[in-house]
């Protein structure tokens, strides 16, 4: 019992992160960095998974979840719905062990935690696991499609991933700063309920607590009703208002050229992720991503970093003209 009463006061002063930091909505209160922030120090460090990282950390704020429950995703679980615009998830919960669609979509304006543009830098960063699997006809199927690789071996169970989430986070802030896993479901589930346009329903329906009724068993079975905790999490001002998702047919390019682009860009052996499979939607969508942020990215980092490198080359190995007064560099931020 004092056991618990210990950890309980210990949670009480956890800082949470948010996304970013609005005086708005938030005050001018003393603050831990936001995961924006966060973010932007893993991202211009030499952390050797910093791309796995900052998508874990991405994928785990937007759904107000666990610091360990990114182990157990699986792209068999993934689904794009064209009439919601959304990526659905099956989540599963490492306390309770339910499990339940979640939708995501495009951030407002951030690219640091837009999920669609982490996930593509994930996928084309040389060096980690991505869409890439070595020997991949010798692994059982639910197996090879672990979106994170690194963290399958059961030895890295999501306790292991909770404790390296925390030592992640606790590198990148000041030490005044009490910041564990805990803080980015903490900053989640606080920026939902501050929201003034999102009833406290889709705040539970979002981060997966207990309502004070029934209805949960009928709105669970559908990933619409995640929708609103979702928009209000990445900064959409009306929660309920529909949002669409970066598209490549907006661009006045070839369709053949933007596929060779595409399969140049990523290396991937997953039929999920083929032209003809299920998954291929989702890729087209992340490549409009680093297209929609690419100007963005090269302002908050710099013009030599690896995910502009490698979209500079993939365009290069394309039958794309260029005109007489253009380069790689330009192409991209148009």
């Amino acid at each position: 019992m004092r056991q618990r009463i210990r950890e309980a006061e210990d949670d009480d002063l956890v800082d949470p992160i948010y996304r970013y930091y609005d005086k708005d909505l938030l005050g001018e209160e003393s603050r831990a960095p936001s995961l924006h922030e966060v973010l932007m120090s893993i991202l211009k460090s030499t952390e050797k998974f910093k791309s796995e990282y900052r998508l874990a950390f991405v994928i785990t704020y937007l759904a107000a979840g666990r610091g360990g429950e990114a182990k157990f995703l699986n792209y068999l679980d993934w689904s794009f719905d064209e009439s919601l615009q959304s990526l659905t998830i099956l989540w599963r919960e490492s306390k309770t062990i339910q499990r339940y669609p979640m939708a995501f979509g495009p951030d407002s304006f951030l690219w640091t935690c837009d999920i669609f543009h982490a996930q593509a830098s994930y996928w084309c960063t040389p060096g980690v696991d991505g869409l890439f699997r070595l020997s991949s006809s010798n692994m059982p199927l639910g197996i090879k499609y672990f979106v994170f690789q690194r963290f399958r071996p059961e030895e890295y169970n999501d306790g292991w991933l909770t404790k390296t989430t925390t030592k992640v986070l606790s590198k990148f802030t000041d030490e005044s700063y009490n910041v564990t896993s805990k803080s980015i479901r903490r900053g989640a589930v606080t920026s939902m309920m501050l929201h003034e346009k999102l009833d406290s329903k889709f705040v539970t329906i979002r981060s997966g607590h207990v309502a004070y009724d029934n209805s949960r068993f009928y709105y669970h079975g559908t990933s619409a009703g995640s929708l609103p905790g979702f928009k209000a999490l990445v900064g959409w001002p009306l929660p309920h208002a529909r949002v669409y998702c970066p598209r490549l047919t907006a661009l006045s390019i070839d369709s053949t050229i933007m596929h060779t682009f595409m399969d140049n860009l990523y290396l991937t052996d997953l039929a999920l992720f083929s032209r003809k499979g299920k998954l291929y939607r989702l890729l087209e969508i992340c490549t409009a991503s680093l297209l929609r942020f690419f100007a963005d990215v090269n302002r908050d980092l710099d013009h030599d970093n690896i995910l502009t490198n490698k979209m500079i080359d993939a365009l290069s190995k394309t039958d794309y003209k260029l005109g007489d007064d253009d380069t790689p560099m330009k192409v991209l931020k148009r």
